[in-house]
């Protein structure tokens, strides 16, 4: 884009991404692929991005057919004769946000599941750390939650010797397989 964030130059992919046509998109501004009433509001990002190249930030664009998409923008000034520009690489991260967020949802029902406290449920290092308990297991087991955020809980301490050679078995296969 020129000082006036105009567009001067675009890919074929910016034009299937914006469902706009080359034509369409020169001229416009950078502000001109931002939902109504969002534009002109992420000035200061989109100037301290291109300020200190490599800074990258997150925002929405609008499609032609008024469907919004998350992307990431990273833009960088650039002196061609004299005149300053602003390259900026928009990035469509509709896949990772959706992936962030089933991630997020799957961790909320597990949350949900380790505080429901109707089995035990452990999770812990190869070392032995408990890394998260909920108080189910705790009981079962014997300690107290005070005694757990003290770090007094190792699982190779409480597991019985003839059950450990079948963890390190156990450990060895995810170590192998992921």
């Amino acid at each position: 884009s020129d000082e006036k964030r105009r567009i001067v130059e675009i890919n074929e992919r910016a034009e299937q991404a914006y469902g706009l046509g080359r034509k369409e998109l020169l001229g416009m501004t950078i502000h001109d692929l931002r939902p109504p009433g969002e534009r002109g509001k992420i000035e200061s990002q989109y100037n301290q991005a291109a300020m200190s190249a490599g800074k990258v930030f997150e925002t929405i664009h609008v499609r032609a057919d008024g469907s919004t998409f998350p992307v990431e923008v990273s833009a960088r000034a650039i002196d061609v004769d004299g005149k300053i520009y602003f390259q900026s690489i928009v990035r469509d991260i509709s896949e990772r946000k959706r992936a962030e967020e089933s991630a997020r949802l799957a961790h909320e029902r597990i949350r949900q599941f380790i505080d429901a406290n109707i089995v035990g449920v452990v999770i812990a290092s190869p070392a032995g750390e408990i890394i998260e308990a909920n108080d189910y297991y705790l009981n079962l087991i014997g300690y107290t939650r005070k005694e757990y955020e003290q770090g007094l809980v190792n699982w190779r301490k409480i597991t019985p010797p003839e059950w450990l050679p079948a963890d390190e078995r156990a450990i060895r296969e995810l170590r192998a397989t992921g």
